[in-house]
């Protein structure tokens, strides 16, 4: 996407959203916003680099007449659930909200603050990961893995061991003119299973309202415990069950791979890598993969041995 685009497209979104009245910050962003995100930290009223706005629903033409789809384009995308709405994301800088019939915000947040906010960072050409990331001591820990590896667990208890979230589920990488890799502060929530959320026991933080029946996860909104400011990224961890807990590292080919499987944007298929973004994608992942490499992590099923799994990762952030 060219600068000039990006910037006609920026000013014409800032005349639309003129009323809006709610800010936020999250991925070193302000979002100008039609709708109440509590998950966000709230700002004054500022100049913003992201609009959301509310659209009328339209008859959409579902691929295949699918419940769930996505469309991709070089500088557009549209998601769709029949459950919530749908949602499009143009240029990295709007996304236009057109809710389902009796659909509360809460639950339109879910995919919002997921998979639409990681579509919209990945046209901001930034490196998107499905992973969670903690500061400790200012030095940046990516733990990637598959859905159930234990990535919010794990990252909900270093916070409670006095450690820092920088981001739960979306994990975006910039990289400065020096060739180090930062990771951006998103917002301070962990999302847990009952079970683990009660084991963990985060002294400093509230349970958001359940938006619906079907979701498995309370929102775990932090009062304290989060940066609210990009750390260096040091190592990357994919976290894999097992009965004893271990660290081993990745070849540059096979940290390469995983950075692929683990990219956010890998979920929506190939169409979600358009034009000139599958080479940039690729070069982000090269680059992280060579510099850094990638560790697997095998943690045990047993939330009794959290305690364990934290001194691990202390040592390792040493």
């Amino acid at each position: 996407m060219s600068i000039d685009r990006h910037l006609s497209h920026a000013t014409a979104t800032q005349d639309h959203a003129a009323g809006t009245a709610r800010f936020y910050t999250a991925y070193g962003l302000v979002f100008a916003s039609a709708l109440v995100l509590p998950e966000l930290i709230e700002v004054e009223p500022c100049a913003a680099d992201v609009w959301i706005n509310i659209g009328n629903p339209e008859e959409q033409e579902a691929p295949g007449g699918d419940t769930t789809w996505y469309r991709f384009e070089e500088d557009s995308a549209v998601l769709h659930w029949d459950a919530v709405g749908t949602f499009k994301v143009r240029y990295g800088n709007e996304i236009v909200v057109e809710q389902a019939e009796n659909v509360a915000d809460d639950l339109v947040a879910f995919p919002l603050l997921g998979p639409v906010l990681a579509v919209l960072l990945h046209q901001r050409g930034l490196l998107i990961l499905h992973a969670s990331s903690i500061s400790i001591k200012g030095r940046g820990l990516c733990l990637l893995g598959d859905k159930g590896a234990g990535k919010s667990t794990t990252a909900a208890s270093l916070v409670a061991a006095g450690h820092m979230l920088l981001t739960d589920d979306i994990v975006a990488i910039e990289c400065d003119a020096d060739g180090d890799f930062y990771v951006l502060a998103g917002f301070p929530q962990i999302k847990l299973a009952a079970d683990a959320g009660a084991r963990i026991g985060l002294a400093d933080a509230r349970i958001l309202a359940q938006a619906h029946p079907s979701i498995d996860k309370n929102r775990h909104r932090l009062m304290s415990g989060f940066s609210d400011h990009r750390v260096k990224l040091e190592k990357l961890f994919i976290l894999v069950r097992g009965n004893e807990i271990g660290v081993t590292s990745l070849s540059d080919k096979q940290s390469l791979d995983a950075l692929i499987r683990y990219s956010y944007m890998s979920r929506f298929g190939t169409s979600a890598m358009a034009g000139a973004s599958v080479a940039v994608h690729l070069m982000q992942c090269a680059k992280i993969a060579g510099a850094l490499k990638v560790n697997v992590l095998t943690v045990p099923d047993n939330l009794g041995r959290l305690g364990e799994l934290v001194d691990v990762l202390e040592r390792q952030a040493a």
